[in-house]
């Protein structure tokens, strides 16, 4: 896996938020497959180095990943791609 260095600062998304420029970087390489299901995803250390943010950026980002299912936090093991979650209409 090639691993891309992002300014978060990035020109165009001024006013967004930087957790969610993070999020949005990370949930398009789930989508585009280069992280793959069960797929351990960057340390946050990594992700602050990478994205020049501050822990707390990075974690609301991988928070609002778990809390749309891309992402699932096993605890002492670390974050990594879920599965994707089957919706069914209880209406026939």
């Amino acid at each position: 896996m090639t691993v891309r260095r992002y300014n978060a600062f990035m020109s165009g998304a001024r006013d967004s938020l930087l957790y969610s420029r993070v999020e949005t970087v990370l949930a398009s390489e789930i989508a585009d497959g280069d992280l793959k299901v069960g797929n351990q995803l960057p340390t946050e250390d990594s992700l602050i180095e990478r994205f020049g943010v501050s822990r707390i950026t990075v974690r609301r980002a991988v928070q609002n990943l778990v809390s749309r299912g891309l992402v699932e936090i096993r605890r002492g093991k670390g974050t990594f791609v879920a599965a994707p979650r089957l919706r069914r209409s209880l209406e026939n």
